[in-house]
């Protein structure tokens, strides 16, 4: 399939801008956890470029993964204005909301009519467990592009810092024990799911856990390349099973690398 036009990322980037402009004046609260999101965003299109680049793919793809990764957190600004937060559990689907926002608020206007779905499938699949839509929908391509991405700068930030959504606050994490069904994961090369993390180093192990949901042999190389999952690994008390799960996940980025 071929597409006459493509979006317009830079309109659309002044558009996105706008959109953050359009909260108003907020609190220093508000405020660092808006550069968060924004900071994000753009490393995510950073990432989506580098992949797209790096397997090959042509210019039409490239640039439309961009605009995809551009938007694919849309609706973290008005989730955090409107509930305080950005865990999706205590608040809305933020996929969804940043498909509502294209919708609404005149983003999918500057999206040529034949894809706009693309864009917004690829987002309402990024936070998901897993695709869930068939790999020869051309709206899986992007998926694992955007899913990639993503994914990359998180491992970026966890390794800098904590950033946990989805629990709450945790007091010394010294003395940790790897959980059975956690160590079952990484050795059966199955992600972990987030109800299985009770701790900050369950949901640390969680993040490694999603190489086995990552799709490029450019996402393994840049992720080598980093290092953020030494990084991560070395916050978490020493075991001989967090050995093991360090020689898996060393073994594995390096097979999906060649």
């Amino acid at each position: 399939m071929s597409y006459k036009s493509s979006p317009d990322y830079r309109a659309l980037n002044q558009m996105f801008g706008r959109h953050i402009r359009s909260f108003g004046t907020v609190d220093n609260r508000v405020k660092a956890h808006f550069d968060l999101k924004i900071r994000h965003t753009y490393e995510v299109v950073r990432n989506i470029k580098e992949i797209a680049s790096q397997e090959g793919m042509d210019e039409h793809t490239v640039q439309l993964a961009r605009v995809i990764a551009l938007l694919h957190d849309l609706g973290r600004f008005r989730q955090f204005m409107e509930f305080g937060t950005f865990d999706d559990t205590k608040s809305l689907n933020h996929a969804e909301l940043s498909v509502r926002v294209i919708e609404t608020e005149g983003f999918g206007k500057l999206i040529p009519e034949e894809e706009l779905d693309l864009v917004t499938r690829s987002i309402l699949q990024h936070n998901q467990p897993e695709i869930t839509i068939s790999a020869e929908n051309k709206a899986a391509l992007y998926s694992r592009l955007l899913r990639d991405a993503d994914k990359i700068d998180i491992w970026k930030l966890q390794s800098k810092m904590d950033v946990v959504y989805a629990l709450g606050e945790f007091g010394s994490q010294d003395q940790y024990t790897v959980p059975a069904g956690i160590l079952d994961c990484f050795r059966e090369k199955r992600i972990v799911r987030l109800e299985m993390a009770g701790s900050l180093n369950d949901f640390r192990l969680l993040r490694l856990g999603w190489i086995f949901d990552m799709h490029f042999r450019a996402t393994f190389r840049h992720l080598i390349r980093k290092g953020y999952a030494t990084r991560i690994l070395s916050k978490i008390p020493d075991s001989s099973e967090l050995r093991k799960i360090t020689g898996i996940i060393n073994q594995y980025m390096l097979h999906r690398s060649l």
